[in-house]
Order: structure tokens, then sequence, then C-alpha cells
């Protein structure tokens, strides 16, 4: 842990079953809404997440002090990431889920919920061993 990091307090880390159920949510929703999604649904998706990302910085915020301009330019900019990168990860998904299909791997889909759910988990490790990990 860096000496400007500070460590995130037990009582604010998940439990256990909090834990399961985000991992189980992950996994599912991974393994087996996404593909089933029909591509406008898809496409909908990322633009309510670039949506909310854009509102949530632009209302949200009330101690970032910048101009009225500025919060709007970067609440765009944030739209444009958060859009852009759930674009790009339902992209590499499919990719993914292409990949193991040409291998012969049976039931893609879940070593891809699989792999979503490790994700989780060490994301989790490491907010608990080096503090705040998103």
């Amino acid at each position: 842990m860096s000496p400007t990091a500070e460590a995130t307090p037990e009582s604010d880390l998940p439990g256990p079953r909090e834990r399961l159920a985000r991992a189980a949510f992950v996994g599912i929703g991974t393994a087996v809404v996404v593909p089933r999604v029909p591509p406008r649904v898809r496409r909908g998706r990322h633009l309510g997440l670039a949506l909310a990302a854009a509102l949530g910085l632009y209302a949200g915020a009330p101690d970032l002090r910048v101009s009225p301009s500025q919060r709007a330019a970067l609440a765009a900019g944030l739209a444009l990431l958060a859009g852009g990168s759930s674009a790009l990860g339902s992209a590499a998904d499919a990719a993914a889920e292409r990949a193991l299909v040409r291998r012969g791997v049976r039931h893609p889909r879940w070593w891809i919920g699989l792999g979503a759910v490790a994700l989780v988990e060490v994301s989790e490790l490491g907010r608990r061993v080096w503090g705040r990990v998103p």
C-alpha cells in the first residue's frame, strides 16, 4: 500500500453473503443474460450507461468546483468513456466467445461467466489488501 493510500475500514468491506451475491449476479448475468439480448437492447444499454455516468457527474458531484460549461464538458467526456467502454467490453466478450467456440470449448458462456466471477473476486481481494480498488 502506498503511503498516501488509505486502507478501507473493515466495516466498509462487504461480507461473505454480499460477495457471493455479487459474484453470482455477475457470473449468471454474464453467462446467461448477455448473449440473449437483442442488438437494439444492447445499444440501449450502452447509451443508458453513458447517460447515467453523465448525469451522475453533472448532478451528483456538488463539490466539484468548476463552471457549468466545464461540468457539462466533463459529463460529456465521461459519457463517451462509459458508453465506449461498454461497447468495447461487449465486443471483447463476443470475440472471446467466438475464440472459445473455435477451440471447441463446450459451454463458452459459462467459462466467460466464471472468468467474470474471478475478476470480481480479484477486485475484492485488491480492495482488502491495498485499500480502495474500484
